[in-house]
């Protein structure tokens, strides 16, 4: 769930035992690398994914990862282009449709980030309720930013409905996110919080398909 430095520097060394045992294995060169971007060791796992783009070519996760590894670089032009060969790959591949959207949200590009939100959305579609909520609450986010209260409070409306706030790390997140520090403390944002603070939290994020990097932005 939420693993601690050792744990993941323990794993970055099994799978460099994969590699050394089995040098094709993509998959122990592509998990290597996101234990990298983990780590912060940005360079290693570009390494490590250019490595395995040689064995899978046609993976969209090799360049999933690139692109997040490039977006922590701060190469924003880069980091997008490798969302876009994912995309091309799987036209569906909505965790790259989620990265763009953080990452024009970081530039404060707030009209793209909202559209790559709803594109992740619509690659979703009904296959999982919860992340088209977590993707309202991460537009919600952009709109709280943009001091656009009115919007914000709609898209978290809509992230309830779909039962976000279930999962208690974007419960935790709501607590903290700084976009919402200028409605903090007025009443219908204080009223929003303590309806959602009374339903049962979980972890529904916790799943193969949504892996490590679900609140990472």
């Amino acid at each position: 769930d939420k693993p601690i430095q050792k744990d993941i520097e323990e794993a970055e060394a099994l799978f460099t035992q994969a590699i050394q045992l089995q040098p094709n294995l993509g998959l122990a060169w592509r998990n290597r690398a996101a234990m990298r971007i983990f780590l912060k060791k940005y360079k290693e796992a570009l390494v490590d994914l250019e490595a395995c783009e040689k064995l899978e070519p046609t993976e969209p996760m090799v360049y999933f990862y690139r692109g997040v590894a490039l977006a922590d670089n701060t190469d924003k032009r880069a980091a997008l282009q490798a969302f876009y060969k994912a995309l091309e790959l799987d036209e569906k591949h909505k965790f790259s449709y989620e990265e763009m959207g953080n990452l024009h949200k970081k530039t404060k590009q707030y009209s793209q980030a909202i559209s790559s939100y709803e594109k992740a959305q619509i690659a979703n579609g009904k296959q999982n309720k919860i992340y088209n909520g977590l993707m309202e609450y991460r537009k919600a986010l952009v709109f709280a930013e943009q001091q656009d209260e009115k919007r914000a409070f709609s898209a978290l409306k809509k992230a309830r409905r779909l039962d976000a706030f279930k999962d208690k790390r974007v419960y935790q997140d709501l607590l903290k996110a700084k976009e919402f520090s200028k409605m903090r403390y007025k009443k219908p944002f204080r009223r929003f919080v303590s309806s959602v603070t009374k339903g049962k939290k979980e972890n529904k994020f916790l799943t193969l398909e949504l892996r490590w990097f679900r609140m990472r932005a």
